[in-house]
């Protein structure tokens, strides 16, 4: 008879006597976990019969791979067989589950592997098995305690995965019911409940553009607080408020970077209306209409009403400077340069001079050219004001 088909033999016989000792293996394991995982304690207890039938898988797995030891063979890998896997990884996606970090259920590992130890040597010993023996098993302990550990930590992998996948969908899905006129305050409340975020009284809607990659990934790195927003259209986050001066400068310092436009922070009730001045704000900086890292659109409102409709406004434009129609272009750009600085500095001629490095009697030259052109209309507070916002905001600005 070889060596190895004794050491066979030899195993054999050990498993009837280990299958046989298993519940008082399991009561020993019980009580060693009790006074510092008394968790993991009442687990077990609740659970015996299927913590019974993974020791009698631990039994066969064990004398597995001390045959395999004898025999010089690689240990047979826990995917061969489903029913041992499976049982670790559920252990630890209920580490996730129940909030503990996998790391403390693996010295509760390390404790019944020495209770299983000591059954273990205790039964070769009676059975006077021989030291190459003894010493495959002790090998065999402490690969399946590896095993049963790298199990265990996939199982947690895979439920933190999974959880935050389905996480991220329903923070999605309350992003889209936020964002929509057509949800009720009932469906909102019920959905940030799921997706766990807590619902705050109002709220600003960021955006960037969805085609700059820096700028995502300034979005995407916005901590939990911030709902992610992805529509085919849109591409940002909701910002719970109130954003005030000093969360407005934290907020500012995040999103630096991402070239942002930061809507008005409003009611949820009235948060699908506030998506638009966001919107436009893309638009215009796409234009190179507005500047700043990020831009708050409740300091830029005056921009976002002129550039709102190029149109309009170019027809303001034409319509105010109508009366410099007939002169030449440098003459007619020297004169719309006067009267916008000169419709800034409320008619100082000081400080028109000033600004556009010229004598003060050149200011009045020029505004005597003005008053032949429009006349009466540059005392009238209405034609001011008009040409004043057609002027500031125009290409000569």
């Amino acid at each position: 008879m070889t060596h190895v088909a004794r050491g066979d033999i030899a195993l054999t016989e050990l498993q009837r006597e280990l299958s046989t000792g298993l519940p008082e293996l399991l009561a020993d394991i019980g009580n060693l976990l009790r006074p510092q995982w008394p968790h993991y304690a009442l687990f077990l207890e609740e659970n015996m019969p299927t913590i019974a039938e993974l020791a009698t898988l631990f039994v066969h797995r064990l004398l597995e791979t001390a045959r395999r030891g004898l025999a010089s063979l690689d240990p047979v890998p826990p995917e061969a067989e489903p029913a041992v896997q499976l049982a670790f990884e559920q252990i630890g996606a209920q580490q996730f589950t129940e909030g503990r970090d996998v790391a403390e259920v693996l010295p509760a590992y390390r404790v019944g592997a020495r209770a299983a130890w000591r059954h273990v040597s205790a039964a070769a010993l009676r059975l006077d098995l021989p030291s190459d023996v003894l010493a495959a098993l002790a090998e065999a302990v402490f690969v399946f305690v590896d095993e049963l550990a790298s199990a265990s930590t996939t199982g947690y992998v895979k439920q933190q995965s999974e959880s935050s996948a389905e996480r991220e969908r329903l923070r999605g899905e309350l992003s889209d019911l936020l964002l929509s006129d057509r949800s009720d305050t009932t469906v909102v409340r019920s959905a940030a409940e799921r997706a766990r975020w807590p619902l705050p009284s109002e709220a600003a809607l960021v955006l960037v553009d969805p085609s700059d990659a820096a700028a995502r990934t300034v979005i995407e790195r916005l901590d939990q607080r911030c709902l992610q927003v992805r529509q085919y259209n849109m591409f940002g986050a909701i910002v719970p408020g109130p954003v005030d001066s000093a969360s407005k400068r934290e907020l500012a310092a995040r999103l630096r970077g991402a070239n942002a436009i930061v809507g008005q922070c409003v009611g949820l009730d009235a948060f699908p209306v506030s998506t638009l001045l966001p919107t436009i704000g893309i638009e215009l900086r796409q234009r190179g209409l507005l500047d700043g890292d990020p831009v708050f659109v409740s300091e830029h409102l005056d921009q976002f009403i002129v550039h709102r409709d190029e149109q309009i406004f170019d027809a303001l434009r034409k319509q105010v400077l109508h009366p410099l129609d007939d002169l030449a272009p440098a003459t007619r750009g020297r004169l719309t340069e006067t009267l916008a600085s000169w419709l800034r500095h409320m008619g100082d001629h000081t400080r028109v001079a000033e600004h556009l490095f010229i004598h003060p009697q050149t200011v009045r030259y020029r505004m005597n050219q003005l008053r032949q052109s429009f006349g009466e209309e540059l005392d009238s507070p209405r034609s001011r004001a008009r040409m004043l916002l057609a002027l500031e905001w125009g290409p000569d600005a």
